[in-house]
């Protein structure tokens, strides 16, 4: 009788340590579970909100805007540069130059693939050179006010403005002149929106890369 006791006692225990067990595993598996749902939602969040801060320029921008853009492109990439990112490119079709010379312009016409600094439609060295000419000539106000005298010819007034800065009106402030009011031409034209592509629906892309975020805007020149 007490052997039969203490088998009873050992099959409850055992019985119970089962029940417990299984309810550990049941716990342990939605809690799982739940991790992963939260993970793929906090992915899906932050693609969304990464695309919410572009899809802001579906629409047809002024060259100033799309310099921004493109900006704000190329820094996104520098900052994501690990293994398997793909780069957000802006893709500018340029109809007109700016300037008389397309060979020598400060932008030429073409069609741009930007996504670094190094590719951008207004190359680094030129936009450094153009603060440069900001600084120089004593900011927007009188380069602006240059560019309009120099289009009208009026040589005499350019000379006495700067001389107001202590400049000298030569070949080089011409050149000054001419590249700064080049760069104002581009940030005045307009650029229609065409196209958003989204991650796996660019060339070559895989399944296993496709994530839903945008790489690829585009946009062309409005001219006429």
């Amino acid at each position: 009788m007490e052997n039969a006791s203490k088998a009873l006692l050992m099959a409850g225990t055992l019985l119970i340590s089962l029940v417990i067990i299984t309810a550990l595993i049941f716990v342990f598996r939605n809690i799982s579970n739940f991790q992963r749902a939260s993970e793929t939602t906090l992915s899906e969040e932050q693609v969304n909100e990464f695309n919410r801060s572009f899809t802001s320029f579906e629409k047809d921008l002024y060259g100033s805007e799309l310099l921004s853009l493109i900006n704000k492109a190329v820094d996104y990439n520098e900052k994501n540069t690990q293994e398997g990112y793909v780069p957000i490119t802006i893709v500018v079709n340029v109809k007109i130059g700016t300037g008389y010379d397309n060979t020598t312009s400060l932008v030429q016409s073409g069609t741009y693939s930007i996504n670094s600094k190094d590719s951008n439609i207004v190359s680094r060295n030129l936009l450094d050179d153009i603060e440069a000419i900001k600084i120089k000539y004593k900011g927007d106000k009188y380069l602006q006010r240059l560019v309009s005298l120099e289009s009208s010819g009026k040589t005499d007034e350019i000379t006495r403005l700067l001389e107001d800065i202590d400049l000298q009106y030569n070949s080089t402030a011409k050149k000054d002149i001419t590249k700064y009011s080049e760069y104002m031409e581009f940030k005045r034209k307009k650029f229609r929106y065409k196209n958003t592509l989204f991650d796996g629906e660019q060339s070559g892309a895989t399944i296993s890369n496709t994530n839903g975020r945008i790489v690829q805007m585009e946009y062309e020149e409005i001219t006429g």
